[in-house]
């Protein structure tokens, strides 16, 4: 490319700007490392390399054109805004808000960056602080409808249902094609048990682009089971998890690496004696220690999350994968690579006393801090899977462990809308989950007789039969004094912000209707039937 005159920048910069908004980025990057050879001073020409690069995935050259494009403009808005969107998608949120609030010092109006700063203080977990940020860009720009969908999401999530729902309104008077308001508003119709509504909101997004379908049609599916309609809610559900099937594989996603997880820690107990681990030199103070609380997914923990949470000396981990992070941190032995859990052999006090140290750095990485006197429960339910790094780090530390008929739970899993990761690529369709489910529940039932566990086990059934009677058991077995408001937990949903899939259901009082849910699908689960028994059996469940 021929050197361009510094006069002829600008049109050179409009074409480039055009080429990336018709997706052409390989040739907008050729043209701009052409252009960058004759003037590589020119910090347009460096934001705009670093935006493509970004494009393309190549964070690294990204992050160094736009540093430089910086300093040589001198805290620029638009290379600022850039900064805090790579440090976004480089899970470098800290400093992503610091880019968004510079960029915003320089120049009040950039209608895009106020929603993003607010995405990020919500995964901080500072809601209002989200909501006074969105609440500024609209009386800046009243319009902004990406900003008023961002209240109603949040409002959403807060239970603040009458406030999210005319924020979701006030984002499709701007914009009534908005699909991402319309996906929100959808949520709160079913919320509020206005099914025929939510219905037809769901409905309408079905051929939308731009928007996860998946996630609507599984949405769909339980509006129509709400509605009695359950086979037209079995069939979108197989929809939803075939397409999100086939976008798993496309992301190199597969069941089989967290069922591999599973065979090895079933081979290693085959082969292992608890007996063959030395007294720890620091057994653990089973009043001090964390609550570990797992279960399969879906078995009812977010129900007892929150009925926890009103004792003031127990602080929850909010489903941080706190525990998995240490599985890389296990020391090798004597030059062995052992995966987990044979990596647990061999262990001697320090090594425990490192992970023990590494754990709590992740408690305080993920903001979570203790007062004198108060515990840690740390709630994630496939955690069941890794108890044998917990006898051994933290042994004596109390187990809670939520029970649900396997039917119920199984059906539950398949009909969720998880986040795609290693563990919920098994839950997409209906043999896979019954197979994941009974290799969980074969290691606990070997788990809570040869790991020498402190554990409690409760049934959701039982408990939400009798909701006292189970949550004093509980509160007895961590030997705590049972809370006045336990069974008030609901009215402190109000204004708090759940992140479980559950946080739709443990806003209300306790209900009976999801037990024995699975009677309804009765014909559809019947190819699980011979893979479930032996657990129907062992946890005392009808097979009728």
């Amino acid at each position: 490319m021929p050197k361009i005159k510094s006069r002829g920048l600008a049109p050179f910069l409009n074409q480039v700007r055009d080429l990336v908004n018709r997706q052409q980025h390989v040739e907008a990057r050729a043209r701009l490392y052409s252009a960058v050879a004759a003037h590589p001073d020119h910090p347009g020409i460096l934001l705009w390399l670093g935006i493509v690069e970004q494009i393309a995935g190549n964070f690294p050259a990204a992050l160094e054109h736009l540093q430089r494009a910086n300093r040589l403009r001198g805290q620029n808005a638009d290379c600022l805004f850039q900064l805090g969107q790579l440090m976004k998608r480089l899970s470098r949120d800290e400093e992503a808000i610091g880019y968004f609030r510079k960029a915003l010092a320089c120049r009040n109006e950039m209608p895009a960056a106020r929603p993003l700063l607010a995405s990020l203080l919500v995964g901080r977990q500072d809601f209002e602080g989200a909501i006074d940020i969105l609440l500024e860009e609209l009386r800046i720009r009243p319009g902004n409808s990406q900003a008023h969908t961002g209240l109603a999401q949040i409002y959403e999530r807060m239970n603040r249902l009458e406030q999210a729902a005319a924020s979701a309104r006030s984002a499709l008077q701007s914009q009534p094609g908005d699909a991402r308001a319309r996906l929100v508003l959808a949520h709160i119709e079913r919320r509020r048990e206005h099914y025929p509504e939510a219905e037809a909101l769901y409905r309408s997004l079905l051929d939308t682009t731009g928007i996860d379908t998946g996630l609507a049609r599984a949405h769909l599916a339980h509006v129509l089971d709400r509605q009695g309609r359950y086979d037209e809610a079995f069939e979108q559900s197989g929809i939803a998890m075939a397409g999100w099937k086939s976008l798993a594989a496309k992301r190199n996603l597969h069941p089989q690496t967290y069922l591999t997880l599973l065979d090895d820690c079933s081979d290693w107990l085959r082969n292992h004696s608890r007996e063959s681990w030395p007294d720890p030199e620091h057994s653990g103070d089973s009043t001090a220690s964390p609550v570990f609380f797992v279960g399969f997914p879906r078995s009812g923990t977010s129900l007892v999350e929150r009925v926890l949470a009103q004792h003031p000396d127990l602080v929850g981990t909010g489903e941080a994968p706190v525990l998995e992070t240490l599985l890389e941190k296990i020391p090798a032995k004597n030059g062995r690579t052992a995966r987990f859990p044979a990596s647990l052999d061999g262990l001697d006090d320090s090594d425990l006393a490192a992970l023990r140290e590494a754990y709590h750095a992740q408690v305080e990485k993920h903001g979570m801090t203790l007062g004198e006197g108060q515990r840690l429960v740390d709630k994630l339910p496939l955690n069941i899977a890794l108890l044998p790094l917990v006898a051994r780090i933290f042994p004596g530390a109390p187990v809670l462990v939520a029970l649900r008929d396997p039917r119920d739970v199984c059906l539950s899993c398949f009909m969720q809308s998880f986040t795609l990761n290693t563990a919920m690529v098994c839950f997409l369709d209906l043999e896979t989950t019954a197979r994941t489910y009974a290799s969980v529940m074969d290691l606990w039932l070997s788990y809570r007789k040869d790991l020498g566990l402190r554990y409690f086990e409760y049934r959701y059934e039982d408990l939400v039969e009798d909701f006292p009677g189970v949550t004093r058991k509980i509160f007895d077995f961590l030997q705590l004094e049972y809370p006045e408001t336990a069974s008030d937990y609901h009215r402190g949903v109000q204004g708090a912000t759940l992140l479980t899939p559950s946080y739709q259901d443990v806003s209300r009082p306790v209900y009976t209707r999801a037990s024995e849910r699975w009677r309804n699908y009765r014909d559809h689960l019947e190819p699980l039937a011979e893979t479930l028994a032996p657990y129907i059996e062992a946890f005392g469940y009808s097979r009728d």
